[in-house]
């Protein structure tokens, strides 16, 4: 009995942590990134980072874009990063910051 004790006041102290420290379930962190790497347009995921406060999830996102795309394009691609994630979580504050990837250094690029 004082073993199940234990295990149910070690899972729910880590949850109470984590709730406290402003942490993401980790369940909730691979729905988000698959939501944005199934975004048309996203090259990579650079920075994901994730945090609940309350019933708010709030997202910081750095992904990687055509680094010939417009100012506009990267407008667009953002707001459609911002949709999928709130596909995938609900009640989702989002900062999505658009960088440009690096060109192929194999193939090259042609002008």
């Amino acid at each position: 009995m004082a073993v199940i004790v234990i295990g149910v006041s070690i899972r729910l102290g880590g949850s109470a942590v984590r709730c406290l420290l402003d942490g993401a379930e980790p369940a909730l962190v691979s729905p988000i990134r698959a939501a944005i790497q199934a975004t048309t347009g996203v090259q990579g995921v650079h920075r994901l980072r994730v945090r609940t406060a309350g019933p708010q999830t709030f997202v910081d996102v750095h992904i990687l874009a055509d680094r010939r795309a417009s100012l506009w394009d990267a407008h667009t691609l953002a707001d459609a990063v911002q949709k999928a994630v709130r596909a995938a979580a609900p009640s989702t504050d989002i900062v999505v910051h658009v960088e440009p990837a690096e060109p192929n250094p194999i193939g090259g690029e042609s002008c």
